[in-house]
């Protein structure tokens, strides 16, 4: 009894090693491939320069410098430094698709040659190439074609070439004027003068404010206004929220200068601060149009608003929009 226990065992063993060896030899065990990146493993902290094309010429230069982004072609002008890092780190998580083609005679159907592309994307340690890929059609939804410049290979990719902005005006620091409203002491527009002062040096019964902490409640008020007015303080408060924050569209060309409306007047806004320094805007408005540049006297820049913001602007400085009659 014991021999054929022992045969039966050894033949269970027998059995499970042939079918581990069938199972293996069939690839059903072997280790799943390596996942293989469209970018070669690149720490994305090694590239220091990006030089993003599109269709019909467009282009943006992006350079780092001392841990931030900026562009050449705006005299280095700050960079938004997490839309690039986004990027990057997209970028370099692209995994390869399913394989579509490696003819050459695809590559313009594909749009990923050299002179047909949707998107191309070269990526430098200083100025050593380390990746070119160029971005093409989209063969379904979120997708597109990719192919590498040194590679034949075109691939189906999970990345939309349209993400890519190759508007250099996309790419700039666009809150590069804001600051902190707590930090905002008076503001002088053409026909009022504002100051901030706490609700404990006012009398406490003109303020609609309810004090719910012990932090001072700020208030504002305005300099000869008439007995039967008094300052609307929602409405100042939503003019000083509107210059701290102060956001840019796109840095004017000396062709959006030359638009500037001479019929007219700028209007001039001083800002004084907490530590008494100040600076100074003036709104220029853009001829025919209703959009507005901006100049600031701590930079050499001029600014174009964004779309409507510079007339909200005008608007919230005028002297009706920041008193109202007392009942």
């Amino acid at each position: 009894m014991n021999k054929i226990i022992k045969l039966l065992s050894y033949f269970l063993i027998l059995q499970f090693l042939l079918f581990l060896a069938v199972f293996y030899f069939s690839g059903q065990l072997k280790n799943a491939p390596e996942v293989q990146f469209l970018i070669d493993k690149t720490d994305k902290q090694n590239i220091t320069k990006i030089i993003l094309e599109g269709s019909g010429n467009t282009k943006v230069t992006l350079i780092k410098k001392d841990g931030s982004w900026s562009q050449p072609i705006f005299n280095n002008f700050p960079a938004n430094d997490q839309a690039v890092d986004q990027l990057l780190t997209r970028l370099v998580e692209i995994k390869k698709g399913v394989q579509v083609s490696i003819q050459e005679t695809s590559f313009e159907r594909l749009k990923v040659s050299d002179n047909t592309f949707e998107r191309k994307v070269s990526l430098y340690n200083d100025n050593t190439l380390i990746d070119e890929i160029y971005f093409g059609s989209a063969p379904s939804l979120r997708q597109a074609h990719a192919r590498k410049s040194s590679e034949k290979s075109v691939f189906a990719v999970k990345f939309a070439a349209n993400d890519i902005d190759v508007r250099p005006s996309d790419w700039i620091k666009k809150d590069i004027l804001v600051i902190s409203k707590k930090e905002i002491k008076t503001v002088t527009t053409p026909e009022v003068f504002l100051e901030r002062i706490e609700i404990s040096s006012i009398d406490k019964n003109n303020s609609s404010d309810e004090i719910q902490s012990d932090e001072p409640v700020i208030q504002w008020s305005i300099k000869k206004i008439k007995k039967n007015q008094m300052v609307n303080q929602e409405n100042v408060k939503e003019l000083i929220t509107q210059l701290a924050d102060m956001r840019i569209n796109s840095i004017a060309t000396q062709k959006d200068i030359k638009k500037i409306d001479p019929s007219v007047k700028k209007i001039k806004i001083k800002i004084t601060l907490l530590n008494d320094s100040y600076f100074t805007y003036e709104l220029a408005k853009i001829r025919d149009e209703e959009e507005f540049l901006l100049f600031n006297s701590s930079r050499d820049e001029v600014f174009l608003l964004p779309p409507l913001s510079g007339k909200e602007l005008v608007n919230s400085i005028k002297k009706s929009f920041l008193i109202a009659n007392k009942e």
